[in-house]
């Protein structure tokens, strides 16, 4: 018999509770002949092996299923089920967020898009997990060691919180985002990254040992570039201000000196000092956050801050600035000028048109106030007949209400 969801093709229970549910399994591989995309991620799924001994293996094999998403449930155990390996369409599998630890384990498929991240793996097997992967997520595991020699061909590859070391591995020049965070990687940054003409993320921070200076010829189309905490030194390459997609750049806790370019945005703790170019204000305008704290620049803030209409968070501390100039500020002082005289306070004198029109507005407000109610009360004898007897019928509802309350105790 022929099942009723026989052209079923894609199919998301994600988020609904099936961890009672035992043969979900045979019911996919049997019942579903057609389907092609199953997300279960986040269905408290713990165990698999229940659904094992209703499988039939060659209806497994023969199914269509290419994207698998079982992440984020409750799987645990020494080994990761061996059944996936049955699933030979599969091109995607998303398994992370579980508790899987089989340091053995190799997808015997071949996959495009692997997600394994948060879920214990550990070893050395790096090498034969990455082949052929187009979209690589192997964060937040223990894996180790060094993968200098590893070519990664994937558009996306996410290694951060592992254990890797040495230089960096071969990169192919089609990658797209690269997160290489919490590892223990070193060395400079290879000049060939300027050829990554589609490279629009990249974050190296944390436990990293980079050095050398910043590449000055980087890819065109970088949003995002996180280099922070490392062991940079030298000059920020000028050339940043060309990349016109750039809108997060975070240098801080490094080695850098010299002058300011023109194009940043958390370069906090470098040893940078001269005065803010007023043009970066200027070229900044979709930036949202601005950290220049912890250097040594000196002199005013540009007016040109005005004209950062997006800019939620800045912060100048620890710095040798002096003023802030321009708009909603009156005009201010540099060195060599002295301050308009209609400009100055005159505190001695007392004189405040604006607080004193304040106090007199709150005097004449509060008399008419109050006189408009009391007196109303006072002078007409029906008004405040029906106001005392509202007073009284409130006060019996609150006495009723006490009463009521305290006979239940």
């Amino acid at each position: 018999m022929a099942s009723p969801l026989s052209s079923l093709k894609y199919l998301n229970l994600g988020g609904i509770d099936l961890h009672k549910e035992t043969n979900w399994l045979p019911f996919v591989a049997t019942m579903l002949p057609s389907l092609s995309e199953l997300h279960l991620s986040a269905c408290d799924l713990n165990d698999i092996s229940p659904s094992l001994e209703y499988v039939n293996l060659t209806s497994l094999a023969n199914n269509n299923l290419q994207h698998l998403d079982l992440s984020s449930n409750m799987f645990c155990g020494s080994n990761i089920p061996s059944i996936l390996g049955n699933l030979s369409s599969l091109i995607t599998l998303s398994i992370g967020s579980n508790d899987f630890s089989d340091p053995e384990w190799i997808p015997p498929f071949q996959l495009s898009i692997l997600h394994l991240g948060n879920t214990n793996q550990d070893g050395d097997k790096f090498s034969r997990i990455v082949e052929g992967i187009d979209e690589l997520d192997l964060s937040n595991n223990s894996l180790k060691g060094d993968i200098s020699n590893v070519t990664l061909n994937a558009s996306f590859i996410f290694l951060d919180h592992n254990n890797f070391t040495g230089r960096l591995p071969r990169i192919s020049p089609m990658v797209i985002e690269m997160d290489l965070s919490h590892n223990s990687f070193s060395g400079s940054i290879p000049r060939y990254w300027e050829n990554m003409k589609y490279l629009s993320r990249i974050n190296l921070w944390r436990k990293n040992e980079f050095s050398g200076t910043i590449p000055t010829k980087m890819p065109q189309a970088l949003e995002v570039i996180i280099l922070r905490a490392n062991q940079f030194e030298g000059n920020i390459p000028t050339e940043f201000q060309s990349l016109s997609s750039l809108f997060h750049l975070d240098l801080s806790h490094n080695k850098l000196s010299g002058s300011l370019p023109q194009r940043t945005v958390d370069l906090s703790a470098n040893n940078l000092s001269g005065e803010i170019p007023s043009e970066l204000f200027e070229q900044l305008i979709q930036v949202q956050t601005l950290n220049l704290s912890y250097n040594h620049f000196m002199g005013t803030i540009p007016k040109t801050i005005g004209g950062m209409k997006n800019l939620e968070s800045l912060d100048l501390s620890n710095n040798k600035l002096s003023e802030l100039c321009g708009a909603p500020l009156k005009k201010c002082t540099t060195e060599g000028e002295e301050e308009d005289p209609e400009n100055r306070k005159h505190p001695e004198d007392g004189s405040d048109p604006l607080r004193e029109s304040l106090y007199l507005g709150m005097g004449v407000g509060f008399a008419v106030g109050f006189w408009g109610i009391c007196g109303s009360l006072l002078l007409i004898r029906k008004w405040r007949h029906t106001y005392y007897r509202f007073l009284d019928r409130v006060a019996d509802k609150l006495y009723v209400t006490w009463m009521l309350n305290l006979s239940t105790c």
